[in-house]
């Protein structure tokens, strides 16, 4: 299950805010599902997902916005 997709690209949530966002949908589905986000490779390159990354979720995608 995707949490939060392209909200750390848009400003949405911070990388420890989407964690907890994370963490609180996992809690509520009681772990019956993976859980990971998704967003624009520049969140992971600039430390922006650095708390995500650390959080240790099941699922990462990481997509690049090609230009127009």
């Amino acid at each position: 299950m995707v949490v939060g997709a392209e909200t750390l690209d848009r400003g949405v949530f911070t990388g420890p805010q989407l964690l907890k966002q994370m963490q609180a949908v996992n809690s509520t589905l009681k772990g019956q599902f993976k859980i990971g986000t998704s967003d624009n490779w520049s969140a992971f390159a600039n430390g922006t997902a650095d708390a995500v990354i650390q959080g240790q979720p099941d699922i990462l995608y990481v997509h690049r916005i090609r230009p127009t």
